[in-house]
């Protein structure tokens, strides 16, 4: 058993496989030790932290040693000696991470995504009971404000997404599109959605919504045309790619369809429907 005295692992993980190479928590980049055991030294790493990371630098230079610089940074553990902790060791461990602490970006993205997957309200990160939580198994963790993470870690959470399923759109040659246009009843609100269905390379069927778009004006064939042509162009999704696009009977969808020059498909539910009520009229 072992551990490690200098600060400047915590800007570093080892290598399980490899004990000669460290990877930086920042940039991901590999970082050599020099050896392995008592040939391995820090003083690679910390001129990464140096020449690279000078923020990060300036937030434990004040603790590395001379002797931080050596192979000896590794010191025996064992149950009959302990190492006493220095004033800065005590103040580190009850200290708060930086906001833009690789540590704490980790847990950001973690609850921006939670939000995400469980449609959970953005006022959640102010909310006594997550915060008591995250107090009691993450101590040095200080959940950053809702205008953080609205403004900055859910726009790139949302980005890395949309660059993702850009991606595999790019790499299937057909897509095909479900939409639909409704009126919210609890604030006369309208929206506008646009989900796209395919076939991957390894035949899996995959889907993804693309839109839920606040419509603003008049629902007419012409305005939902210009809407349907605005999503495909803000996905860089040419026209070609559009197998077919299911929609209801109405016949503004129907009209703006043929508008927006996509290949048209009523849905089979809708259409029933329609047959049932002209059956039971008679």
């Amino acid at each position: 058993m072992s551990k490690k005295r200098s600060s400047v692992w915590i800007y570093f993980e080892e290598n399980d496989e490899d004990s000669r190479n460290v990877q930086c928590k920042v940039c991901d980049t590999k970082i050599s030790r020099g050896g392995k055991g008592k040939k391995a030294s820090t003083s690679g790493l910390i001129n990464h932290l140096k020449n690279k990371h000078k923020e990060e630098y300036q937030k434990i230079h004040k603790s590395i040693s001379t002797k931080e610089n050596t192979a000896d940074d590794v010191v025996p553990c064992s149950s009959k000696s302990t190492k006493q902790l220095t004033l800065y060791d005590c103040q580190e461990k009850t200290k708060k991470w930086d906001i833009n602490d690789p540590r704490a970006v980790k847990y950001h993205y973690l609850i921006a995504e939670m939000i995400a997957i469980d449609n959970e309200p953005l006022n959640i990160v102010e909310r006594s009971g997550l915060k008591r939580l995250l107090n009691e198994i993450l101590p040095r963790y200080a959940i950053p404000s809702r205008p953080y993470f609205s403004e900055k870690i859910i726009p790139e959470l949302y980005g890395k997404v949309v660059t993702k399923i850009k991606k595999k759109l790019e790499d299937t040659d057909y897509i095909s599109i479900t939409t639909d246009l409704w009126t919210c009843l609890q604030n006369s609100v309208s929206f506008l959605s646009f989900t796209a269905h395919w076939l991957d390379r390894d035949f899996n069927l995959t889907h993804a919504a693309l839109n839920v778009k606040h419509f603003e004006g008049q629902h007419t064939a012409q305005n939902i045309a210009n809407a349907l042509q605005e999503i495909l162009s803000r996905w860089e999704c040419p026209l070609s790619k559009i197998h077919v696009i299911v929609h209801d009977n109405g016949r503004n969808i129907v009209k703006a369809v043929s508008e927006a020059k996509m290949n048209s498909a009523c849905c089979f539910i809708h259409t029933l429907q329609l047959v049932i009520k002209d059956t039971l009229k008679i």
